[in-house]
């Protein structure tokens, strides 16, 4: 949504490994053809199944969905952040920042960056620890 301050730049060319989820079959064929489009694409794994499903952390974990799913999904979401890593939210509205804020606060990942465009928000939450 907006810049972010990363103190460096990633991408999926640059990672050790990036996987993908989804429970629809669609999505994930969607995402495969979309990802064979971009450098580096065609090293993404993705597969049919829940967050958390493979049982491993990740230094980064990024979930677009709107805030019905993104709450259920949390906790599942949380599990998969690797210590000192981070877990970015998009899909929600301004209003709803807050609530989620504090539901992935409570899960150990603290609000550290939130960006706002045309009234949907984007936020980053850090994990501690290593």
């Amino acid at each position: 949504i907006s810049r972010w301050s990363w103190p460096e730049k990633k991408s999926a060319k640059s990672a050790r490994r990036v996987a993908g989820c989804d429970v629809d079959p669609e999505a994930i064929r969607v995402a495969r053809a979309n990802s064979l489009l971009n450098p580096g694409g065609e090293a993404i794994e993705l597969f049919c199944g829940s967050p958390g499903g493979t049982g491993e952390s990740f230094e980064i974990v990024l979930a677009n969905l709107n805030s019905g799913i993104l709450e259920d999904l949390l906790p599942r979401l949380a599990g998969c952040v690797a210590g000192g890593g981070s877990l970015i939210l998009s899909g929600l509205l301004e209003g709803e920042v807050e609530s989620m804020a504090a539901l992935a606060a409570r899960l150990g990942l603290p609000l550290l960056e939130r960006n706002v465009r045309e009234g949907w928000a984007c936020t980053r939450h850090g994990m501690k620890g290593a």
